[in-house]
């Protein structure tokens, strides 16, 4: 009989974390496939559609369509080859915990940003955390949310192997240290991070996407 999950959604957090650290994944398990060797002429194809989705994030961009805009953005995600796909991936991050996209979206995003990270980034146990949260509480009726759910507790054990983390104590510490059973800690900690990553220009406005929300709300 398996152990039934505690009550409370932040409890189920670290139980997941827990119990994830105790029983390994195979860090295959949720990568994308690696790509071939590719060949020059496939290498215009690609660069020709970074183009059209950048132009496509553009005009979301101008017509306050968030969703669209998220949509491009995670189809450059997916472009490892490009210099700026880590940019793509940082931007669909924040964009798609801002609005109100299903919880698939999140997880997965999340997901690929987390595995981009360079090892023993300290955005990596916040992201788990993130990933985890939202699990939990974006779009509760999605059909696939067990599934998002599952994949979302993987990344504490990608999290951890990133850290260098093992079970038991050094578990206790990593986890107090990081304040990852406290979203008022860490929630606010991974959206600056998200900002600060890159210096670069952003292709979303983020403060018009803060209007629209604040509108919505309003």
């Amino acid at each position: 009989m398996k152990d039934r999950l505690p009550a409370d959604p932040f409890e189920r957090i670290q139980a997941g974390l827990k119990a994830s650290l105790e029983t390994p994944i195979s860090m295959g398990q949720m990568m994308q496939p690696q790509k071939e060797g590719e060949k020059p002429e496939d290498i215009r194809p690609m660069e020709e559609s970074w183009r059209r989705l950048r132009q496509k994030v553009e005009t979301c961009n101008s017509k306050r369509d968030w969703s669209g805009a998220l949509d491009a953005l995670i189809e450059m995600s997916n472009n490892d080859r490009h210099p700026e796909a880590f940019l793509a991936r940082l931007q669909a991050s924040w964009l798609v915990v801002k609005i109100p996209a299903p919880v698939t979206h999140v997880v997965i995003v999340l997901f690929n940003l987390l595995t981009a990270l360079e090892s023993g980034h300290p955005a990596s146990g916040p992201l788990a955390a993130l990933a985890n949260l939202m699990a939990l509480h974006r779009t509760p009726d999605h059909p696939e949310r067990d599934l998002a759910q599952m994949q979302a507790q993987q990344m504490w054990d990608i999290a951890a192997r990133n850290l260098g983390i093992q079970p038991g104590a050094p578990f206790e510490t990593w986890a107090n240290n990081h304040g990852l059973d406290n979203p008022d800690f860490f929630v606010p900690r991974i959206m600056g991070m998200l900002e600060q990553m890159e210096e670069r220009p952003w292709w979303i406005d983020r403060e018009a996407v803060i209007e629209d929300l604040m509108r919505e709300e309003g």
